[in-house]
């Protein structure tokens, strides 16, 4: 009977599963709100906010976005009986909190998913009163969800201004500000506009593009610099032209039509980043004797681009660990360098092709066999048949161009802080063993 021989990267793997499982502990959105949302001895801490538990008639909450579930869970075991109200909408409808859920799609815009959960966070915040607290608590996917089409311009033709600016390669970051400035429905302030109540509290996990650009900034008033910053981009680009009247309409509103600040809004609180699931991840390589090195803390850029500033980072601490006594002789399995990436996207747009054009490079740039690369979604879910996470091991590459390699799970909807890429960069000893 032929002998089985171990894979040349198998140390990598279990190592792998352990930096998994420690960036999502870490970046967690129950964790965080939980964290952020607390009474202690009367008092009642909101992310930055500390004020007397009876100060509010009624505390409601609005959870969108891809940890919606999560997030409303956690605010409800912090809070009990004291939350009266509460509204959730995001990928998937949530049976395990006691509050109404509205499943909107990811990554479409205009739906008539997204419209149904507009009008009905609109009614519950329009009901509020100035003695009430709302908690807006917000992850990636809400601007999909949060964003309406203005008059005279249909669902599927907001769906197709997001996919015409992605075609005119304008950045995931830009593509949100032209809908938080172009789009109806409740961003760009507009949520701030609707709600009664006298105090908003807005919590965000965020993906690294920043707490305001979350969900389209549904409690941030938009900007008159943004409004030119916004044109001016799309003018650029050619794409202004392009846009339909109502588009326009919308980017050139002046300042006195636009939502304004108003009294008892306090600016969002980021709970959970990047950084978070970086630190769960190199704790847990540490541990399993990776020397780790910090690629990147929230890269955004094509795929290409990304692989090689990825690669090139791995050269430089191969390097760097060369110029010092053999790593081998100090059990060392080799280095790893970590990095949060976010593909050029705007948020809640499936990654999928974005993340096999990212293998594709990895594999045509990569001029060491021994170097493996994995992408780790902290959004979780199976949406790829490969599942979530994904390792490249050695030099498999499938024939149809997918990767060949080993996938990894993670639940849905716990968090979602972007990506991760780790690439290692084995010693000899443990690409032998």
């Amino acid at each position: 009977m032929p002998s089985k021989e171990p894979a040349p990267v198998d140390p990598i793997f279990p190592s792998l599963q352990h930096a998994y499982r420690l960036a999502l502990t870490e970046a967690d959105a129950y964790g965080a709100v939980r964290r952020a949302v607390r009474v202690e001895e009367g008092t009642l801490r909101i992310g930055n906010r500390f004020t007397p538990i009876g100060k509010y008639r009624e505390i409601a909450f609005v959870a969108v976005g891809a940890a919606a579930g999560s997030m409303a869970m956690a605010v409800e075991n912090s809070l009990g009986p004291r939350i009266t109200q509460g509204l959730l909408a995001g990928p998937k409808e949530v049976e395990t909190v006691p509050f109404h859920s509205f499943p909107v799609p990811a990554g479409r815009f205009g739906s008539p998913e997204s419209s149904r959960a507009v009008l009905a966070i609109d009614e519950l915040v329009s009901a509020l009163g100035p003695e009430d607290l709302l908690i807006v608590l917000l992850s990636a996917g809400s601007l999909g969800a949060l964003t309406g089409a203005p008059a005279g311009v249909d669902g599927a033709e907001l769906d197709a201004l997001v996919h015409e600016l992605m075609e005119a390669n304008l950045p995931g970051a830009e593509i949100s500000r032209v809908l938080r400035s172009a789009g109806a429905g409740l961003v760009g302030g507009g949520l701030a506009t609707a709600a009664r109540a006298g105090s908003i509290a807005t919590l965000v996990v965020d993906r690294g593009d920043g707490g305001e650009l979350v969900g389209g900034g549904p409690t941030l008033p938009l900007r008159e610099s943004e409004r030119r910053a916004v044109r001016a981009a799309l003018v650029e680009r050619g794409a202004w032209v392009r846009l339909a009247p109502a588009f326009r309409q919308r980017i050139d509103r002046t300042s006195s039509e636009s939502p304004s600040a108003r009294p008892g809004l306090d600016r969002p609180v980021v709970i959970a980043a990047p950084a978070d699931a970086l630190r769960g991840a190199s704790d847990a390589l540490a541990d399993r004797r990776w020397t780790c090195r910090l690629g990147g803390l929230s890269m955004r850029d094509t795929p290409a681009a990304l692989a090689a500033a990825l690669l090139e980072r791995v050269e430089a601490a191969r390097t760097e660990l060369g110029s010092a006594p053999r790593t081998g002789e100090y059990g060392r399995a080799g280095a790893a360098v970590l990095a949060g990436v976010t593909f050029d996207l705007p948020e809640g747009v499936s990654e999928r092709h974005a993340r096999d054009a990212f293998f594709a490079a990895i594999a045509e740039r990569r001029h060491r066999r021994e170097i493996a690369v994995a992408f780790l979604p902290t959004s979780g879910g199976t949406e790829h048949a490969n599942g979530p996470g994904w390792l490249v091991l050695g030099d498999s590459q499938g024939t149809s161009g997918s990767p060949e390699g080993r996938p990894l799970g993670a639940p849905e909807g716990v968090t979602d802080v972007g990506s991760l890429a780790i690439l290692f960069a084995p010693n000899e000893r443990t690409a032998r063993t």
